[in-house]
């Protein structure tokens, strides 16, 4: 029987180089051997960032690609993906995995998540910082506005971690692209969306839309990932 066919896609730019050694090293310890991983840089410096990560990259036999940045890290990152995209459905491979770089997964994540054979489904990370200086899982739950009596999203609140982590296979209505695998049939029917002046990024589009369309989306609360993030308040064109 054969493996699933994974094409891992990394967004980068060169603001975030900051941990990059560390994510190509532990990439090379992953499990899943039917994969091809492709690194899109958005930097807009005349190619130099571009030309480093080929020397860096392509010995290991990861290809990479450059696409134009835009006015926005929001809207590099839709360009980006949509490239990914693009190359995904030309080819012949049945899942696509966004991983950034920055998310350390374990070595078995790619074996993990595809054995839930689920149409969207994300390793659990952490992001930011709150009030109280912990952190919140990137889980996003349907929620309703008791003011409006308007439904929306909102990130899970502490009170309740508890169901969400550890607790295997959870529904969700966005997780995260941090480490994100999508089926083919997604896909082809969603691209991922940059609104100008929306504050939005395009993986909570991309989640609404599939949602919408009657894909489910899920998080392996059981799968963490370690996440090194910078300070996204810094970036000076988010």
């Amino acid at each position: 029987m054969r493996l699933p066919k994974v094409l891992v896609f990394t967004v980068i730019y060169d603001k975030k180089d900051y941990c990059f050694d560390e994510f190509l090293e532990n990439i090379q310890t992953f499990t899943y051997k039917n994969r091809d991983h492709i690194i899109i840089d958005n930097t807009n410096d005349g190619g130099k960032y571009y030309n480093y990560l080929k020397e860096k990259c392509e010995p290991l036999g990861i290809k990479v690609y450059h696409v134009e940045r835009g006015n926005t890290s929001r809207e590099a990152l839709a360009r980006s993906q949509n490239f990914a995209r693009k190359i995904f459905l030309e080819g012949d491979w049945d899942y696509l995995m966004s991983l950034e770089s920055d998310i350390f997964p374990k070595p078995n994540i790619i074996d993990a998540l595809i054995w839930h054979n689920m149409d969207i489904i994300t390793g659990l990370y952490m992001l930011g910082f709150m009030e109280d200086g912990t952190r919140t899982p990137c889980i996003t739950l349907n929620w309703k506005n008791e003011k409006t009596g308007t439904w929306g999203t909102k990130l899970i609140q502490p009170e309740q971690f508890s169901e969400y982590i550890n607790q295997g296979v959870k529904e969700v209505a966005c997780g995260g692209f941090g480490c994100c695998l999508m089926y083919r049939d997604v896909l082809k029917d969603v691209k991922f969306t940059y609104i100008p002046g929306h504050k939005a990024h395009s993986d909570v589009f991309f989640f609404n839309d599939a949602r919408k369309k009657g894909y489910v989306v899920a998080v392996d609360t059981n799968l963490y990932c370690e996440h090194k993030n910078s300070d996204w308040s810094k970036v000076e064109d988010r």
